[in-house]
């Protein structure tokens, strides 16, 4: 086994068995190619466990590494009011188990019967939880509704990070069909806080109850080519003008050009946004 789990600085269990602090499980909370979320119960308390599977051909130590990664990131980011809860990481029988806080509430869930001033709330909440991970000197890469939940008292964190990175070098591609900057598309190599800042820009628009017209942000894509044409905003998605500015600042093609985090919250538009947070909750999401 990967020696680096009996490390103590990152406090990791090898317990002989599943701990009893996390009682039983009670259901499956989702599934993906690479993980499985289960929610566990014990006294009135939730959490989300996450085991995360080996790939074909992957043996055990190169697994073990991978999901040692992703836990170092989300413990190296600390507490914020944005991010997931890191609880645990232990080993029980060669199996990982990696334990987070449990949020209820799946913001695609929610979105349709928000008004517009709780979306754009949901918004800048997620803005300042990507401009934490910057801080942090993390990259997500993986940016999109699937990965926003939210706590009953309508906070917004971010989750998932398999596939982030520490710095901006971003190397090959990463994140969701759809959701992904052309850059990433394009180029061996790219600034990956920017390429965040792409799929931001398309949460937005799905935020606000619409679907970029391009599939995926390729040249070979007939609407993503007229959009590097015009740059209009009709060629981004329908009834985006009243954010035209916006939408096109974080959908901006060239990523040197692209606005980044810092800059977008000193923006006009998202300064006046009023956010949600633990001790005002302005909106009921």
């Amino acid at each position: 086994m990967d020696k680096s789990l009996h490390r103590t600085d990152y406090c990791y269990l090898m317990p002989l068995f599943f701990p009893r602090k996390y009682g039983h499980r009670e259901r499956e909370l989702g599934t993906g190619t690479t993980a499985t979320v289960s929610l566990y119960t014990h006294k009135q308390r939730y959490y989300a466990v996450k085991v995360i599977s080996r790939d074909d051909g992957e043996s055990r130590k190169d697994h073990l590494a991978r999901v040692h990664k992703e836990v170092e990131i989300h413990r190296a980011l600390g507490k914020h009011i944005n991010v997931v809860d890191f609880v645990e990481f232990f080993v029980v029988n060669r199996r990982p188990y990696y334990v987070e806080e449990f949020l209820p509430i799946s913001v695609s869930f929610v979105r349709p019967v928000q008004d517009l001033e709780s979306r754009l709330c949901l918004f800048k909440q997620l803005v300042h939880a990507l401009d934490y991970l910057q801080k942090q000197n993390i990259s997500h890469r993986d940016v999109k509704l699937a990965n926003c939940r939210l706590t009953k008292g309508g906070i917004l964190k971010i989750i998932d990070f398999g596939s982030s990175i520490y710095g901006n070098e971003g190397i090959g591609v990463a994140g969701s069909k759809g959701m992904v900057a052309p850059e990433v598309l394009r180029n061996l190599r790219y600034d990956s806080f920017l390429s965040d800042v792409w799929s931001l820009g398309v949460v937005f628009v799905e935020l606000m109850g619409q679907k970029t017209k391009w599939k995926e942000a390729l040249w070979n894509d007939p609407a993503f080519e007229q959009y590097t044409k015009t740059g209009n905003v009709d060629q981004v998605a329908e009834h985006m003008h009243e954010f035209s500015g916006l939408v096109l600042a974080m959908l901006q093609i060239n990523p040197q050009m692209r606005i980044a985090l810092c800059d977008l919250l000193k923006t006009e538009i998202v300064g006046q946004i009023k956010c949600c947070g633990p001790a005002n909750a302005l909106h009921s999401h």
